[in-house]
């Protein structure tokens, strides 16, 4: 009887040391997959940053191709253009 319930203690050992190493593995797995996840939800926040900005700039080249009026405004408003006969004043 004495031999049975050392057994059983070994046994029980045996099962708790597997089921905290088991334990610990997932654990480890879990933090690595939360990681993973805050990576793909950075990654998924600058694919739609960088879709909007993609958008943006698509719009603009059409503008740029199609619209005479855009396309006088942008001379006009980053090289300083001006019509002919017209004055532009500068203030500082």
């Amino acid at each position: 009887m004495r031999m049975r319930r050392i057994w059983n203690l070994v046994f029980a050992l045996v099962v708790l040391s597997a089921g905290s190493f088991g334990a610990s593995y997932l654990y480890r797995n879990y933090q690595e997959l939360e990681v993973i996840r805050a990576k793909e939800l950075a990654a998924s926040r600058e694919l739609q940053e960088l879709r909007s900005k993609t958008k943006k700039r698509l719009d603009t080249i059409r503008k740029l191709e199609e619209d005479p009026e855009y396309i006088e405004r942008v001379i006009r408003a980053k090289l300083k253009y001006a019509r002919k006969d017209e004055v532009i004043f500068r203030f500082e």
